[in-house]
């Protein structure tokens, strides 16, 4: 999943903002709002792949944090009111933790640090003028973007940004609107991932504690976004005590990008264990389920591939 946050450092806190004022009485909502709009719009569609966190810090009660998943998004129309409506709902919620205002529509009390300790194990971009060229950069697939609006971030949430080891990409050398710089981002890694589109993967064979994948043999692999990663079987033996369990982490692998199938091989005999939380998640992502011993899986992911977007993964023993 592609995730941006935004820090809005004057937005109002409380939903009593006039919706005819967005860029006086709501502390210059307007420029978040296009934000929205930039993450999720395509021309008839929206980017279900896509989260986004606007961080606001203005008066009276800040901070508050409203997270937008794409998957859930409802409601949402490109008009700028009609999404400040949804806002302000979102901020006249009394608040227990994170709490659903709508849905794909989130609100808490988190500030600026916790949102990015929440993220800190994606790969952290901090947008800057200064940085490296983001053509140069070599960028996951659950990458997280971080922008501030009209202001530049502060030398505390810098500070934040390096605490947690952010990389300082550039989007060239102006000063740019906030969302035309998650535009430009979102069509720079819509190539990148057209380019890995155009080779569709495809298994050769498995054998007990294998499989060939274009020529090349792995042991147990986890295949999203049309790459291919060894399972890190090390961290699964030192947090269950097996590899035949799957970790949250890697769920959320899978469940990355536009994808409409997962295909979970559970090893030559059978033995990785899918529990029902896990079936749960994916299902409750609008997201094909298919889970089978690995020959078979292997099959099944190379037909449902040549069709569908399909993320896998295949445990190769017993």
């Amino acid at each position: 999943m592609r995730r941006f946050i935004v820090i809005g450092h004057r937005v109002a806190t409380s939903g009593d903002f006039n919706l005819n004022d967005l860029c006086g009485s709501a502390g210059r909502l307007d420029i978040l709002l296009r934000c929205i709009n930039s993450s999720f719009f395509l021309s008839h569609a929206i980017r279900r792949d896509v989260e986004l966190f606007l961080i606001l810090k203005g008066e009276p009660h800040p901070p508050r944090t409203i997270r937008v998943n794409g998957r859930e998004i409802k409601y949402l129309n490109p008009d700028e009111r009609s999404t400040a409506a949804l806002i302000r709902n979102a901020l006249l919620k009394k608040l227990d933790g994170e709490v659903r205002s709508t849905p794909g529509i989130y609100i808490s009390k988190r500030n600026f640090e916790d949102v990015i300790e929440e993220v800190a194990k994606t790969q952290l971009i901090y947008l800057k003028e200064d940085g490296e060229n983001i053509k140069d950069v070599k960028i996951k697939d659950n990458a997280t973007f971080v922008l501030s609006d009209d202001r530049n971030l502060n030398e505390e949430e810098e500070s934040i940004l390096e605490k947690y080891n952010a990389h300082k990409v550039s989007l060239g050398p102006l000063d740019l609107h906030t969302d035309h710089c998650i535009i430009l981002v979102h069509n720079e890694m819509d190539r990148r991932d057209k380019l890995h589109e155009d080779k569709i993967i495809q298994f050769e064979s498995t054998d007990f504690g294998k499989v060939v994948i274009d020529g090349r043999t792995y042991g147990d692999v986890l295949i999203a976004n049309n790459e291919v990663v060894p399972r890190n079987k090390g961290f699964l033996r030192r947090v269950f005590g097996t590899s035949h369990k799957i970790s949250e982490e890697e769920i959320e692998r899978l469940l990355e990008g536009d994808v409409e199938v997962i295909v979970i091989g559970t090893g030559q005999s059978g033995v990785l264990f899918v529990d029902s939380q896990i079936i749960e998640k994916i299902k409750s992502a609008n997201v094909e389920l298919v889970v089978a011993k690995t020959p078979e899986a292997i099959k099944l992911f190379n037909s449902l591939a040549k069709e569908k977007k399909v993320n896998a993964l295949i445990h190769t023993t017993c």
